[in-house]
């Protein structure tokens, strides 16, 4: 199902994973990767529906928190995003794409010295490619060294607009 769906044949991924994902036989990295699926063909609301059901499983998975995050980003319920991704790093302080969507979420507010701090984070924990986990089942759409440099060119101009 993971290799279906990252190759984005993702009705596929859900017929193979509809078997785990059945009540009271769940686990929470199934119902987490079916809530990705759904999440990325845009089923929103399915797809938060599932994320709930693996946080019923797992309060602190941290692959259905950053989900989330997202989801509640996606409906422009930024308090609760934060949230969730603060929770995630609560939970697993090395996150860094948690850090990322913080400080994306705070720059997108206006928060400037919070996103910088997390910016900073990022590229703390970025430093070294062969040091890189990635939170989650999902393959990165960029790389980390393009990661890198759009974490630097915000963080530059942030510090450039603080004077």
């Amino acid at each position: 199902a993971l290799a279906l769906a990252r190759a984005e044949r993702f009705e596929e991924a859900l017929r193979r994973l509809a078997p785990h994902c059945i009540d009271g036989g769940s686990s929470a990295p199934h119902l987490t990767l079916r809530a990705h699926i759904l999440f990325e063909r845009g089923d929103a609301a399915e797809a938060a529906s599932a994320v709930a059901r693996a946080l019923e499983l797992d309060a602190w998975s941290v692959d259905a928190l950053l989900l989330q995050g997202r989801i509640a980003r996606f409906h422009g319920d930024m308090e609760h995003a934060i949230g969730h991704f603060r929770q995630a790093i609560y939970h697993n302080p090395d996150c860094w794409p948690a850090h990322y969507h913080l400080a994306e979420l705070y720059r997108e507010g206006g928060e400037t010295e919070l996103a910088r701090r997390e910016y900073r984070v990022v590229l703390r924990q970025l430093r070294d490619d062969t040091a890189v986990r990635v939170a989650g089942p999902w393959l990165l759409a960029v790389a980390i060294k393009d990661l890198r440099f759009l974490c630097e060119t915000r963080l530059s101009r942030l510090n450039a607009a603080m004077g």
